[in-house]
């Protein structure tokens, strides 16, 4: 992307170019050749055409008002942190006395930065100059053009994303060997002796990420039930001690503060990596309800911390279902009353879900002990009642469970 374009597209004499590309699809013809009558300058009406492209996919991250006025192009705004997760992460750091700044390494189209800037100052850096200029425009914030490995932040603490991709597949990476840029200049930014915080993928490797960064809270943040992010933060007070922190933020980007606070939950504590460490049932047994449990949790591996909670056992080590004799009310946990319970066999279940006039069947199961889509057209019945079945490895058995949501 040439910066002088997308500096020339912000030109108040282009508002009307960027309004009508935000109604245009590019694949359009006819409606791109209108646009060219408007502006004749051909990067121009594609700059704007990637802006408008980019705002209306914002609206789920950052609410229509928001939107309508972000500058970034599409691939800016996937990569980019939401504000429901931004405005959290921001309420873990401390707000610093001036003469403190925030730097925001590998800043991106500002969607963190677009947060953090709204109680400290802020600098956003960022290798690509047009991401840069991007994110001093959305968080109102000065804007670096900087090569990390080499940049030296000021007093404060550092936030930090670095990008995540396999050099030779170019597919996203969860290892942190492929980071970019790579571990020790990332150490070397966070650990400088004001702190901060390493933006990183859900799928990382937390032991590694532990060994990388010891001694650091590691917390897995899940935005409406969705896996977001895996944050690791150093030396942050508000964060805590605690080694393992799970977080679900529920909402959208257009809730009120109060509201998404009141939405926000987070447990913390040791990790339980050991199935002997896990509570679990006397043989397996299903109890009246079952409970699948917020991603979060179950990647932050504080399922025994949750059990614990809200009074509830691991129905097997390896299935990361919770069951209980009395109904949980929890927002970490999707409720279902068992209706029966048996040895896998299709046949079998077929013949119970029609009993019990069965339509739509919600098949669900862990590590492909079926095919799931194969198997919920085979067993959907010509009933109006919805049911779920869970197909479930437990040892060596495989067993069923059909089960109504709560």
């Amino acid at each position: 992307m040439d910066l002088r374009v997308w500096q020339t597209l912000a030109e108040p004499k282009h508002e009307e170019l960027v309004q009508l590309a935000m109604a245009t699809d590019a694949k359009d013809v006819a409606a791109v050749a209108r646009l060219r009558k408007v502006c004749a300058d051909a990067e121009i009406v594609r700059a704007a055409l990637m802006l408008g492209e980019a705002r209306r996919k914002a609206i789920p991250k950052f609410g229509k008002e928001r939107a309508a006025t972000l500058w970034a192009d599409p691939a800016g705004v996937e990569m980019a942190t939401s504000l429901m997760v931004a405005e959290h992460k921001r309420e873990r750091f401390p707000v610093f006395l001036d003469g403190f700044v925030l730097t925001d390494v590998c800043c991106g189209v500002g969607g963190d930065a677009m947060s953090l800037a709204t109680e400290n100052d802020v600098v956003a850096v960022d290798s690509d100059p047009v991401r840069a200029w991007m994110a001093g425009r959305n968080a109102g914030c000065k804007s670096v053009v900087g090569d990390a490995e080499t940049y030296e932040p000021e007093k404060g603490p550092v936030h930090i994303d670095p990008a995540r991709r396999d050099e030779r597949s170019g597919s996203r990476s969860w290892r942190l060997e492929d980071m970019r840029p790579g571990l020790d200049v990332v150490r070397r930014l966070v650990t400088s002796g004001w702190g901060g915080a390493v933006k990183l993928g859900p799928g990382a490797d937390l032991q590694a990420v532990g060994q990388a960064f010891p001694g650091s809270p590691i917390e897995i943040i899940s935005e409406n039930g969705t896996l977001v992010q895996c944050v690791v933060w150093i030396d942050m007070p508000f964060v805590g001690k605690q080694p393992r922190h799970a977080t679900l933020l529920r909402g959208g980007p257009d809730v009120l503060a109060t509201e998404r606070k009141a939405n926000t939950v987070s447990i913390c504590g040791e990790s339980a990596t050991g199935a002997e460490q896990l509570p679990t049932v006397d043989g397996n047994r299903v109890a009246r309800y079952v409970y699948e449990p917020d991603d979060s949790v179950e990647r932050a591996e504080l399922l025994g911390v949750l059990c614990e909670q809200v009074g509830a056992a691991m129905l097997h080590p390896r299935v990361g279902l919770l069951t209980s004799d009395t109904l949980i009310q929890s927002p970490w946990l999707t409720g279902f009353e068992v209706l029966e319970e048996m040895v896998w066999n299709e046949r079998r279940v077929k013949d119970a879900l029609e009993s019990r006039k069965a339509g739509i069947v919600e098949v669900k199961t862990r590590g492909g002990a079926v095919n799931t889509d194969q198997m919920q057209a085979a067993l959907r019945g010509k009933g109006d009642e919805p049911l779920v079945v869970f197909v479930l490895r437990m040892g060596s058995a495989m067993r069923a469970i059909i089960a109504k949501r709560v």
